[in-house]
Formats: structure tokens, C-alpha cells, sequence
């Protein structure tokens, strides 16, 4: 039997050791969360959905909202497939909910998909410039 091999990072809050799926989807809320050429020796990594808060919650700009979230994820998570986006709330101050569902691969950023388990996960988002503080998310599984 073969030993997996579960990345390993640290909470951006805590400071406590996070290993395997708490650890990815730290960084699925990172990837959420990042606007587009915010980061400098990465201008497109981005899930750009901050640029969708704050408007009418319509077809069409729900149908973005759940592009966003997925190619980002996508492109950027070598260890989670979405398989779903749906949006869980929206407020009138700038917040929304997404849940995520998809396959969650331990050794995915190897090349490995031979391994996966099902797994989901709700991110809240806020826009900072609508609530007047630093941008947050916070996760639940």
C-alpha cells in the first residue's frame, strides 16, 4: 500500500499546521478571493469573483459569478475538480456565499488523479470597499 503524499500548509488566521483538504481549501478561498493583477509575480492568478458583488443578482451575472469561481479553481487547484458552483446568499451590503462540490485529488499537484474523494465547501465573500475594511473570507466545510 502506498503512502499518500498530503500537502502541507499553514492557516492564514491561526498560524496552525493544515494538512491535505483543510490546506486546499485554504487555498480554493485564496484563489476566490484575489482580484485579477493583484498579485505581482502572478498578474492572472485571480478567481475575480469580487468583481461581481455588489451588482443586480441576475441570470447573467450569476452565470459570470459561477464561471469565475470554476475556471479559476480550475486553472489554479491542481488538487480539487469543481463539479458544481451555486450561490448560497446574497446580501445588500457586498456579501455573498458560494458552495463548491467537486472531487478533491490528495496527490493532484504530482499528476496523480488515480485518487479521489468527493468533497465540498462554502466560501463567504465580502467587498472591503462596501464594508470599509480589508477583504476577508471566511470558509466553512
Amino acid at each position: 500500500m502506498a503512502l499518500i503524499r498530503y500537502r502541507e500548509g499553514v492557516n492564514r488566521w491561526t498560524g496552525e499546521p493544515l494538512i491535505g483538504w483543510p490546506d486546499c481549501r485554504q487555498s480554493m478561498a485564496e484563489i476566490i478571493t484575489t482580484l485579477e493583477e493583484e498579485r505581482v509575480m502572478l498578474l492572472d492568478f485571480s478567481g475575480d469573483v469580487l468583481r461581481w458583488i455588489g451588482r443586480n443578482t441576475v441570470a447573467p451575472i450569476v452565470t459570470k459569478l459561477y464561471r469565475s469561481a470554476f475556471t479559476s479553481i480550475r486553472r489554479w487547484e491542481p488538487e480539487f475538480r469543481p463539479a458544481q458552483v451555486q450561490l448560497l446568499y446574497v446580501d445588500a451590503l457586498g456579501g455573498l456565499a458560494l458552495g463548491m462540490r467537486g472531487r478533491y485529488f490528495p496527490e493532484g499537484r504530482y499528476g496523480n488523479y488515480a485518487l479521489s474523494v468527493p468533497k465540498g465547501a462554502a466560501f463567504a465573500v465580502r467587498d472591503a470597499e462596501l464594508l470599509g475594511q480589508s477583504a476577508d473570507l471566511a470558509e466553512a466545510a
